[in-house]
């Protein structure tokens, strides 16, 4: 309200303060129609925004690499493969956040030779992202080829994390080397070692970082009956084998059957693709036999009447945990021959 003599009013304008991330907020407030007296027309400007800025802690994003250990900062696909690039987010952003994305092509590389989303959108509640990089197969011999991704101007409230890069770069090579392990299968007594080996098919030319999974597990084997699978295998520029020591331990169980199943995870750099042994199973011979099982007949004298049969029964005095074959021997006495009697076998199996 204007008094009769007044041509300047003002009003106060408050921010509520409150705990949420909610940056990029404002209000507009525009000039309605004079109500009381005739004559009076808005001017310009006949709007102001007001700016609120959030005084709550922002969020960080950078590109993530410790997926796993070994894992470079850069990346390398070969054509017609494709690859996740992850992101990561110092907290849940609190609000839908969207992040661009800019892609730069170096060394002869063409918009035709890949692709990549424009952004990545994160949730209220999410942390962690990724996109695909897809490099696109092509019939030319291109050396040298890579793309720069960066992030492109991020909404208010996120920033680059300190001391980490605001871009990565993805290399793109013609065809992949692939690494696969020496042998389809290993033995191994218990209480014996025997060296496992993984191969790349040429030399790689650059760090190779390959992490091995367990997959499987044969004949009731448990943790305690092995050691020695490390996390992953490191192949320097010039190497195209390696191999690790694995142990079999020793114990007293009769456990025949033994055996563990290997499996190549997460190589890196992605331009090595799995070769086609891409597993491989070591067994582990057992080396302890049953406990003393005594065989005996279960009557030591037996009579029949010629013409007619008896059953002899034979008696372990315990089972044996595993197949046992008894052989027998048959010895006649007072002139009895081989035509004298029948049924008496070579062995009895348990």
């Amino acid at each position: 309200v204007f008094g009769a003599t007044e041509t300047s009013r003002s009003f106060t304008f408050t921010a509520e303060d409150d705990t949420a991330e909610d940056y990029g907020e404002s209000v507009r407030i525009e000039l309605g129609i004079a109500t009381s007296l005739a004559g009076v027309i808005k001017g310009t400007p006949d709007a102001t925004t007001v700016s609120i800025t959030d005084d709550d802690s922002a969020v960080t994003v950078k590109f993530w690499f410790s997926i796993w250990d070994l894992a470079p900062k850069n990346y390398t696909v070969a054509e017609g493969h494709s690859i996740s690039i992850f992101v990561a987010m110092s907290e849940a952003p609190g609000r839908e956040v969207t992040i661009p994305l800019t892609a730069t092509g170096q060394g002869g590389v063409s918009d035709s030779d890949y692709s990549v989303p424009a952004s990545l959108v994160f949730s209220a509640t999410q942390r962690y992202g990724s996109f695909t990089f897809t490099a696109e197969k092509d019939s030319e011999e291109e050396d040298g080829e890579s793309v720069k991704i960066s992030f492109g101007t991020l909404p208010a409230g996120v920033t680059v994390a300190a001391g980490t890069p605001d871009a990565t770069t993805v290399s793109i090579v013609d065809y992949p080397v692939t690494v696969a392990f020496a042998k389809e299968s290993y033995e191994v007594e218990e209480g014996g070692t025997v060296d496992v080996g993984v191969i790349l098919s040429e030399v790689p030319g650059r760090e190779v970082a390959v992490s091995l999974s367990i997959s499987g597990w044969r004949g009731g084997i448990s943790n305690s009956d092995y050691s020695g699978i490390p996390a992953g295998l490191v192949f320097k520029g010039t190497e195209t084998f390696r191999s690790f020591t694995f142990t079999a331990e020793d114990d007293s169980d009769d456990d025949d059957g033994e055996g563990m199943e290997l499996r190549l995870r997460h190589i890196q750099p992605y331009a090595l693709a799995e070769g086609r042994q891409g597993d491989t199973v070591v067994w582990i011979t057992d080396n302890d036999g049953p406990e003393v099982i005594v065989a005996r007949f279960a009557r030591s004298y037996y009579e029949v009447e010629e013409g007619r049969s008896v059953d002899v029964t034979v008696a372990l005095s315990e089972a044996p945990g595993q197949e046992v074959t008894i052989p027998l021997t048959a010895t006649g006495f007072y002139g009895a021959t081989g035509s004298d009697y029948s049924g008496v076998p070579d062995n009895l199996v348990f």
